[in-house]
């Protein structure tokens, strides 16, 4: 069995801007925005494919056209919904 270990986060939290330019240190910032940062640092470079996998993906739409009938088939790529 693991033991109960506790993790200090103050040195990410009291130190946002080392994840990304776009956090300030003592600020409010948002925590969806904190959380793509610490994400794009955690899977930067394509390491830790298995937790970008977590997150990213595609979102395919398909539209049809009323008048002539011409279908679309769009896809983007999302870092998370």
């Amino acid at each position: 069995r693991r033991k109960n270990i506790i993790v200090d986060p103050s040195p990410i939290t009291k130190h946002p801007d080392r994840l990304s330019k776009c956090l300030t240190p003592y600020q409010q910032e948002d925590a969806h925005e904190f959380m793509r940062a610490l994400l794009s640092t955690l899977t930067m470079n394509g390491e830790n494919k298995r937790l970008s996998s977590l997150f990213d993906g595609l979102l395919e739409s398909a539209v049809t056209c009323q008048v002539c009938r011409r279908s679309s088939l769009t896809r983007d790529r999302y870092m998370d919904l």
